[in-house]
């Protein structure tokens, strides 16, 4: 029995046939420092080994953001990149990128919806490991890889993100090898643009700052820079401040509560989630609206690349979680559970119930045995913590917005997770990554473009007319403490300011009114998401509701 492949040639995936052999491709793969051809990539992938002890080593030694799909007579191979940022999806010996691809009409078999995937992606807005919503179906995990042959399925590995394996790097003059590696990236980035527009999503924070005034240093001049949101907002203020001082071009597209209602409502919207839907994680939200404007309106290049910035907080380690920080010795692994159902696991306070907390519990212990990650973690805690959140909620959810711009036929790279760079960052001491010790001093140090001494992210809360009233509101509460205020203005203003008005899907009676306890916008987004499956909110079928 043949695998089924179940992909389709709109972006990002490419077919290439040759004399007895397929290629399905997707991604860009590297040759040193410069993209592969398109045809160079095929063949070579054309003669991979099938036996997976030989076929590791060779996979080892790929370098880029890519998948890939090999059909030879007889065989089948489906390779995910380091962070699996191209999905691929498993249903028996089908291979598919989408959910679409495989069920009609988002609705899964009777039977098939995974319960406790469904519980865990209410909390979580993703699932864990190779799980989907679908029974049925499972993903490619990063860094991993399946050989179909005669019916049977092999599932491996042959990369993660385990820090404990890599070994960490003691010796002087990390510095200079942080910088070396900065320089690479960026001239990686201008390799793959190879003299085309870039076109970079620009905020206040270090990651997009870091693209762009790199590419500034490099002497790259076809950049625009552009952002979205709220008039007034901090993030666009400071954006336009950085794009000018670099002297690219910058635009910004303004959102308003009824403009983001009409996205949300809209056919469009309904098509780029059926788009991007993978059955690990709540469709990314952010970006369509502005850069599909944009390319109506002819801003940006329809050969453009898009580089945004993702995911340089967490790979520069400011994800790690104080408990877990310098110094820090565990003689278990609680701990790292604990700080990773607290910061991923809690999208709704109703569910944070003894049942569904003992799940989650079990389903991350199997995580760290199928990492292979020691019972007695030492001070490597956080880098347990860092290898489950990169399998998980950086590769299905924060990794899926580039669905974005494939829905847009755009091409686009994320320097920052270049598996050179991410290699690198794997062998960093704790105390180098820990709220990003050495990543910003180095930013600060270069000070490339001239952007990083004197453009601050002032925050500030927009629109304006609220800020009165939030400032009344917290005054009348203060007798009652902090915690009473903090539930309000989450439930009451924070909708209102939120930049980007993600919230503008409900009312805000709605959310005001709602007694659940969510997160934030994400909690909405994941109910949502299960809804177009049948589901309730809290992941139990909408009948048992």
């Amino acid at each position: 029995m043949s695998a089924r492949v179940s992909l389709t040639e709109h972006a990002p995936w490419r077919r290439i046939a040759g004399e007895g052999w397929t290629v399905w491709l997707a991604g860009t793969l590297f040759g040193g420092d410069r993209p592969a051809s398109l045809e160079s990539i095929a063949a070579r992938l054309a003669t991979l080994p099938d036996d997976p002890t030989a076929l590791e080593p060779v996979l080892r030694a790929l370098d880029g953001l890519f998948a890939a799909v090999i059909q030879r007579p007889g065989v089948t191979i489906a390779i995910a990149d380091h962070i699996a940022s191209v999905p691929l999806l498993l249903r028996g010996t089908q291979i598919a990128a989408r959910a679409a691809d495989l069920f009609e009409n988002s609705r899964l078999p009777p039977g098939d919806v995974d319960t406790d995937a469904a519980k865990i992606f209410a909390l979580s807005g993703f699932t864990l490991g190779t799980e989907t919503l679908s029974r049925s179906t499972r993903r490619l995990p990063a860094g991993g890889y399946a050989v179909i042959r005669e019916g049977q399925v092999h599932l491996g590995r042959y990369t993660d993100y385990a820090a404990w394996r890599s070994g960490i790097d003691y010796s002087p003059g990390v510095e200079q090898r942080l910088e070396e590696m900065l320089h690479r990236l960026i001239d990686r980035a201008i390799a793959q643009a190879d003299g085309r527009e870039i076109v970079a999503p620009l905020s206040a924070g270090l990651d997009s700052r870091l693209i762009v005034s790199g590419l500034h240093a490099h002497g790259y001049k076809r950049v625009k820079c552009f952002a979205y949101g709220q008039p007034g907002n901090h993030e666009a203020i400071a954006s336009r401040q950085i794009a000018e001082r670099l002297g690219y071009a910058w635009t910004f597209m303004p959102s308003t509560r009824r403009s983001q209602r009409a996205w949300f409502a809209s056919p469009e919207h309904a098509d780029y989630v059926r788009f991007g839907d993978a059955l690990v994680a709540t469709p990314f939200e952010q970006d369509y609206a502005a850069v599909a404007a944009l390319l109506a309106n002819g801003w940006i290049d329809r050969d453009a690349l898009v580089i945004n910035g993702q995911s340089g907080d967490f790979i520069t380690g400011n994800h790690i979680p104080t408990s877990l920080g310098p110094g820090t010795v565990l003689a278990d692994r609680r701990p790292v559970i604990d700080a990773l159902i607290a910061k991923h696991h809690a999208l709704w306070g109703a569910l944070q119930t003894p049942e569904c907390i003992a799940l989650v519990r079990r389903k991350l212990e199997a995580e760290l045995d199928a990492l292979d990650a020691p019972h007695v973690p030492g001070d490597m805690g956080h880098a347990l913590y860092e290898a489950v959140e990169s399998d998980n909620r950086q590769s299905k959810y924060v990794v899926g917005g580039q669905r974005v711009y494939e829905a847009l036929g755009l091409e686009w790279s994320m320097p920052l997770w270049d598996r050179p760079f991410c290699e690198f960052w794997k062998t960093v001491p704790v105390q180098h990554k820990f709220r990003q010790t050495l990543y910003r001093e180095t930013l600060h140090r270069l000070n490339w473009g001239g952007v990083w001494t004197d453009i601050h992210d002032e925050r500030r809360i927009v629109p304006g007319w609220v800020r009165p009233l939030r400032a009344s509101a917290r005054l009348a509460l203060a007798p009652f403490g902090r915690a009473r205020w903090h539930r309000l203005e989450r439930r009451v203003f924070v909708p209102l300011m939120d930049p980007v008005c993600n919230y503008a899907g409900r009312s805000c009676l709605h959310v005001a009114a709602d007694r659940r306890g969510f997160r934030n916008a994400v909690s909405w987004f994941t109910a949502d998401h299960l809804a177009r499956y049948g589901l309730a909110w809290d992941g139990t079928p909408e009948s048992q509701a």
